[in-house]
């Protein structure tokens, strides 16, 4: 929530509440790991958080486990290191409630990257 004259508000990406942070949870949508969510993280200038998931062929997939490897499931993968972009959380760490702590446990460069 974010406090102005007003009283509290609950920040929304229309009226920049993601540029107030610095990573926006992305969890997997119903269809593909390409969520609207993780588009409008990047374009708000926070660092979206993705679950990392096994998938096809030993691949890591933000969709789901089996799921198809982020390579295939994101546009122009020879030009943009999309994996480079995010904060991967292994869905075993997911599971055990270590979310918070994989974040907080980013290095200072990699954070201010």
């Amino acid at each position: 929530f974010l406090r102005d004259a007003d009283g509290w508000h609950l920040p929304s990406a229309s009226s920049g509440g993601k540029r107030l942070t610095q990573f926006c949870l992305c969890p997997p949508g119903d269809a593909t790991s390409a969520t609207v969510r993780f588009y409008d993280s990047l374009l708000s200038g926070c660092v979206p958080v993705v679950v990392a998931f096994p998938g096809l062929d030993g691949r890591t997939s933000w969709f789901r486990h089996g799921g198809p490897p982020v390579e295939w499931s994101y546009p122009f993968p020879s030009q943009i290191r999309w994996r480079e972009a995010v904060v991967e959380v292994p869905v075993e760490a997911l599971r055990a409630g270590q979310l918070v702590e994989v974040v907080h446990s980013l290095s200072a460069t990699m954070r201010q990257r």
